[in-house]
């Protein structure tokens, strides 16, 4: 758990959350999101990790109004894997693709430090 805290380090001040409604006929969950401004705790990410509810949303930009990651979520339909993963390659983008629960994909992009 403390390499993944470290790896998606942001404000430790508050944090998104996700409360599941269940999911509509395209596998997209439904439900109420919103931000907590409390600190981020171990249980937080415990149960997160563990995939138990409400989700935990990492804001990447920390206090000093610096970031060591981003994420971008593509929610366009049907998704071409190929030709974004060649994009990011030609551009030699600072970008890890991967693919989320619902098999659709999305981009971690990590800052060299």
């Amino acid at each position: 758990m403390e390499e993944f805290k470290l790896i998606f380090e942001g404000l430790d001040r508050a944090y998104g959350q996700h409360r599941s409604a269940g999911k509509r006929a395209d596998g997209k969950q439904e439900g109420k999101s919103y931000i907590e401004k409390k600190l981020i705790t171990d249980e937080l990410w415990k149960a997160h990790l563990a995939g138990k509810g409400p989700s935990l949303g990492i804001i990447p930009i920390r206090a000093d109004n610096t970031s060591k990651w981003g994420c971008i979520d593509i929610d366009s339909y049907p998704i071409d894997y190929n030709k974004i993963i060649s994009s990011i390659r030609k551009l030699k983008l600072p970008i890890v693709p991967c693919l989320s629960i619902l098999n659709k994909i999305i981009k971690p992009c990590h800052n060299r430090i």
